[in-house]
């Protein structure tokens, strides 16, 4: 019986309280006498993201530099170092992004420590920023590895990993060797998986790249911890080539490479026409008659 009373008691304040709320709003409202304020006028509210300390600022949380505790690898299904279990918190940087000069570097690592970050992808380098002014797309430019040199001591003593990305979007030209360039894929993507040159070139560039010691780190960047990815090939499937039709349409020497080797693997696979028809589930269809008079051409 108490409880009850109690319940009803504070229901019934409930209500009270409600009307006493209500009431006063409609008062508010339809009073023609104005009402105080007693807010300090407005103010900018600027969110820093430079300043050195204060609460948003999370640099703390990450252990530098980069790759103290050893090369990022796969444990138990998760990515770790020696020291245990990793989390990386990312973000990209494109084209010309990968290339700034000393301020903007020391600038941009500084920043990106201090949101948190801890992972820098190095995107869409080799579309025609890392050759510079290299007469051509099979020399990378010193002046440029120099400024991405630069780049990744500034994010590794901030405690900023790395994902190098090789091919993205490398396009070879005429001035290259490779003729036919409005007819090909674009980026080269699906090409650069069979055509034996680009291949070899493609593992220059890796070479060119990662066997490159820094001069600021002193280590090659095969050799280097805070490098927590490479990425070889992106977005580079054969069957994506195949689908839109490009593979259909190569001009020659392209597609008279790839149908050599096509047939090459047929033949290395099945041996025989007969094994070949019996598993792609195919028939033999016999010639038809001659169609060119004279085909035989003993006629003149």
């Amino acid at each position: 019986m108490r409880v009850f009373s109690l319940k009803k008691k504070l229901e019934d304040s409930g209500v009270l309280m409600m009307k006493f709320v209500l009431l006063s709003i409609a008062a508010t409202v339809l009073s023609p006498f104005p009402v105080a304020c007693a807010l300090e006028p407005p103010f900018p509210f600027v969110i820093s993201y430079d300043s050195p300390a204060n609460i948003t600022n999370v640099s703390q949380w990450i252990d530098r530099p980069a790759g103290a505790h050893g090369f990022v690898r796969v444990r138990d299904g998760h990515l770790a170092t020696e020291q245990g279990p990793i989390r990386f918190w990312a973000t990209n940087l494109c084209f010309e992004a990968c290339f700034v000069d000393r301020g903007q570097a020391e600038h941009l690592a500084a920043r990106l420590a201090r949101l948190g970050i801890n992972c820098v992808r190095l995107h869409h380098m080799d579309a025609k920023s890392i050759w510079g002014k290299s007469p051509n797309h099979l020399t990378i430019d010193p002046d440029k590895l120099a400024r991405l040199d630069y780049l990744f001591y500034q994010l590794k003593q901030h405690g900023i990993y790395v994902n190098i990305n090789l091919h993205v979007s490398r396009s070879f030209d005429l001035k290259d060797g490779f003729p036919h360039r409005d007819q090909r894929p674009k980026f080269d993507k699906g090409l650069d998986n069979f055509e034996p040159r680009m291949i070899e070139l493609q593992k220059k560039y890796a070479r060119d790249l990662l066997t490159h010691c820094n001069p600021f780190t002193r280590v090659a960047y095969i050799h280097e911890p805070a490098v927590a990815f490479v990425e070889i090939n992106n977005e580079n499937a054969m069957f994506s080539s195949w689908r839109r039709g490009w593979l259909d349409d190569l001009p020659d020497p392209y597609g008279l490479t790839y149908r050599k080797l096509w047939n090459r693997w047929l033949t290395n696979k099945y041996q025989t026409t007969e094994k070949l028809a019996a598993v792609w589930n195919s028939k033999r269809e016999p010639l038809g008659g001659e169609l060119l008079r004279n085909g035989h051409f003993r006629a003149p």
